[in-house]
Formats: C-alpha cells, sequence, structure tokens
C-alpha cells in the first residue's frame, strides 16, 4: 500500500472489524478462564451448546401417535465423532420420558430441570466417567412442539462461534456491517478530504521546471506533519533556482563575449584570397555565429528580458536568412533556394530566436549537401519552415537523439553537438515543434512550426 490515503482507510477499518466482533470471542475466553478457577457464570463453550441444541432440534421428529423421537442428521452424526464424549438427549415438554435416540444419564438433569420449571438448567456431572463435565438443558420452541434439549460433554470449535452469529447475532451482523460499510465511505471522504492539500501541493510540484524559477510549493492548508518535508523541498529548489540563474549569466555572458571576436574573425576571412581553406573556414565561423546567437537569445528568453509573443512574418525573416547565407553557399560550390515565399506568413514568437533556428538548420544542411547540390528552404502556409538537403540524412534511430545535448553521429563529426540542442530548446520555448524526416531519394527534411500569430 504506497498510497497514505489507503493506508489510513485499511487500519481504521481493520481497527472497527477488530472491536466490533473479537470482544466476544475474548470475553467468553476469559470467562471459561474465570470458570475453571472461580466460578463464573459464563463459558466458551457455551456457543457449543447451542450449535449441539440447534443439532439435536434438527433431529427432532414426531410420530404419528404424537410422541416424540430423536433420529440423529448427519450433521449431529458428524459432531458425535468429532466430541466423543459428547451426550445429548431430548424429552417432550408434557412428558417425563427421554425421546428414544437420547443419552439415559441425561434423564434426570432433563426431569430435574421440567420439575424447576427452568427455562434454562445449567448442572455439573459429579460421578461416573463424565464427572466434572457440565451440561446445559434448555426448554425450546421446536417443529415438534416444546422440547427439553440437554447435552454435556462437549469441546469448544472456533465454527461454533460463527454459527452463533449466524444463528442468534445475524441480523445485528448485517446492521454492523451496512453501517461499516457507511463508515468506509465517511472516512474515505473525510481522508480524502483532509489530505486534499498533499495533492494540490503535489500538483504546484509538478508544474515547477526550469522555465518556472522562483516558485515554491506553498504549504497552505499542509498538515503539520507534512510541513518540514515541504520547508526543505522550497529550500531544495531556492539553491537550484540560485545554480541556474548563475548558469545562465554564465551562458548568456559567454555568448555575448564570444560575437565580437567572431565578428573579428569573420571579416579578416572576408578579406582573405578565395580558397577552399578560406570557405571551410567561412562556413565553420557562420555555424559558430549560430550556435552563439541561439545561446544569447535562449538566456535571454529564459530570463524573461525577451517577449516571445510578438507576430513575426515568416516568409520574410526566412527570405532574408536565406539571402545572408547564398554567399557562402556559392563560395562552397553549393546553392540555396525557397519555395512559397509569395505572401506573408505571420507567426508568433521571437524573430532573433526563429532566425537564429532557421540560421542553424541551414548552416547544418548546407554542411551535409554534396557539392553541386542545392539546399531547399520551402515555407507552407500553415506556419512551418522546411529545411530540406540531399546527404547521408539521419538514421531513424537517431531521429530522436539528434536533437540530445552533445549528440554526434561519430567521434570524427565535427561540432560541439550542441546547435539542435539549443534549437529545440528555442523552439520549445517558442511552442512550436521540431522534427527530422527522411528526404525522398535522400537527404534529411528538417521541419518547424510555429504557433499562427494574428
Amino acid at each position: 500500500m504506497q498510497s497514505l490515503t489507503t493506508r489510513l482507510i485499511v487500519y481504521l477499518l481493520f481497527a472497527q472489524l477488530v472491536g466490533a466482533f473479537l470482544p466476544w470471542p475474548v470475553v467468553a475466553y476469559l470467562a471459561s478462564v474465570a470458570e475453571r478457577y472461580g466460578g463464573a457464570d459464563a463459558m466458551l463453550e457455551i456457543y457449543t451448546y447451542f450449535h449441539i441444541q440447534d443439532l439435536v432440534a434438527e433431529s427432532l421428529e414426531t410420530s404419528p401417535e404424537g410422541a416424540v423421537r430423536l433420529a440423529p442428521t448427519e450433521r449431529l452424526k458428524l459432531r458425535a465423532d468429532q466430541d466423543e464424549d459428547v451426550r445429548y438427549a431430548a424429552m417432550a415438554a408434557r412428558s417425563t420420558e427421554l425421546a428414544p435416540g437420547s443419552s439415559p444419564e441425561l434423564h434426570s438433569k432433563l426431569v430435574a430441570a421440567k420439575e424447576a420449571d427452568a427455562r434454562v438448567f445449567r448442572f455439573h456431572t459429579e460421578k461416573g466417567p463424565d464427572a466434572g463435565k457440565w451440561g446445559v438443558v434448555t426448554l425450546m420452541q421446536t417443529r415438534s412442539g416444546p422440547v427439553y434439549i440437554a447435552a454435556s460433554g462437549f469441546r469448544f470449535h472456533w465454527l461454533d462461534v460463527v454459527h452463533f452469529v449466524i444463528r442468534d447475532k445475524f441480523y445485528e451482523t448485517v446492521a454492523f456491517l451496512v453501517g461499516w460499510l457507511a463508515s468506509c465511505s465517511i472516512v474515505f471522504l473525510g481522508l480524502r478530504q483532509a489530505l486534499g492539500s498533499l495533492r494540490r501541493a503535489a500538483k504546484a510540484a509538478e508544474r515547477i521546471d526550469l522555465d518556472s524559477m522562483g516558485q515554491g510549493i506553498v504549504a497552505t492548508g499542509v498538515p503539520t506533519e507534512i510541513r518540514p518535508i515541504i520547508a526543505a523541498m522550497n529550500g531544495a529548489l531556492a539553491r537550484l533556482d540560485g545554480s541556474v540563474a548563475r548558469m545562465r549569466r554564465f551562458t548568456a555572458n559567454t555568448a555575448h563575449e564570444l560575437r565580437t571576436p567572431l565578428a573579428v574573425m569573420r571579416a579578416r576571412l572576408e578579406n582573405e584570397e578565395p580558397s577552399p581553406l578560406k570557405n571551410d573556414l567561412l562556413r565553420d565561423a557562420s555555424r559558430l555565429h549560430a550556435t552563439v546567437e541561439q545561446l544569447l537569445i535562449a538566456a535571454r528568453i529564459s530570463e524573461n528580458q525577451v517577449t516571445i509573443d510578438e507576430d513575426v512574418d515568416l516568409s520574410e525573416t526566412v527570405c532574408q536568412i536565406v539571402a545572408d547565407h547564398s554567399p557562402l553557399a556559392r563560395r562552397s560550390e553549393r546553392g540555396i533556394a525557397v519555395e512559397g515565399e509569395e505572401r506573408a506568413t505571420i507567426v508568433r514568437g521571437n524573430r532573433r530566436a526563429i532566425e537564429s533556428v532557421v540560421a542553424n538548420l541551414i548552416g547544418n544542411a548546407l554542411k551535409a549537401e554534396p557539392p553541386g547540390g542545392t539546399v531547399l528552404v520551402r515555407l507552407r502556409p500553415e506556419g512551418e519552415v522546411e529545411v530540406i538537403d540531399h546527404g547521408e540524412g539521419v538514421a531513424p534511430g537517431h531521429r530522436e537523439t539528434i536533437f540530445e545535448p552533445f549528440w554526434r553521429k561519430s567521434e570524427a563529426t565535427p561540432g560541439s553537438g550542441l546547435g539542435l540542442a539549443i534549437a529545440k530548446e528555442l523552439i520549445t520555448k517558442l511552442r512550436g515543434r521540431i522534427c527530422v524526416e527522411e528526404t525522398p531519394g535522400g537527404g534529411a527534411t528538417f521541419k518547424l512550426s510555429f504557433q499562427p500569430g494574428e
């Protein structure tokens, strides 16, 4: 039982059952002990007598002449086999003769009970092999009329208590079970209400992530015993918030400091004589610049320094990025083209974040595209962008892990493995989606989707 509610309910209801039923056999047992040592008036074996009395009553028959006789049923015979010392007898209230089938040694007890006009007559055997044993005579209304039934020498069995409950306490037991079920419902509803504050605290904890820094778990209404745990959790969250804030500030500062040397390096490379090495260095510098821009805008979005709910013309933004990459594509002996840019497509997000993600994907596509090939950037009116290359593609088993930080296809693959991870983080913050599929004929198609703008 992992649930605290379930544990409390089970323990409480079990306690009710024990409190309702355990006292009967316990009191009877204690009375039985007292009978042996102090002469108490009740014994555990009284439940056994009630059982045997009913078995004898079931065995009574009436002859055509109206005489009562005892014809033991199979159940009475089985009980007699279990208790070798048991004796039982019956005598009609209007007669002084034993019913045929009775134990003759009990005749005097039946006569004594009748003479005393007793409905219940208890006795001890003082002579013979049964000396020291006790028995009971009761006047009982049977199908043969009023009959005195006697029994002695019996031994207690726990099933006799079950018989007693069914025989004499059936309606009380049913009433208790109905009340117990009602109690189950009341206990369940009460505990559910009492523990509602814990469920609310758990839901509040589920909403805490790296994008909701500064939040804690409210302890209002939480039981006193649980408050130290919540206080400890809030303390741990506060320390984590401080660590994350320092990490984000470090990332933002590092990215900001890298922008200037990267810009200087690109400017110097632009002034160099054309060569394959220059083209490779420019492409690498462009990819580094895109990664730094992604880190910087991701940190600013996390710190709520910029909005992610502005309307952005996706067509204009993508066409501008493609135009910026066209010289690099030509120097790399590759082409780049745009499809579907005829009309404006407004999406909701942040322009710099969208630029960073698209630039990262285009840079990766130019790297993957074979020389002489063309990278295709397709715009769809639903606020979707597809960046299509015709390189080696991405294996189906890597289409999820490719977006994990520091993932690379092999150790020989250049790069840090951060670009796509940061791109996915940015798209998630913009409430968009990114995925990769196979390009028909070979290659990879990266798909971006954004929330439509107003």
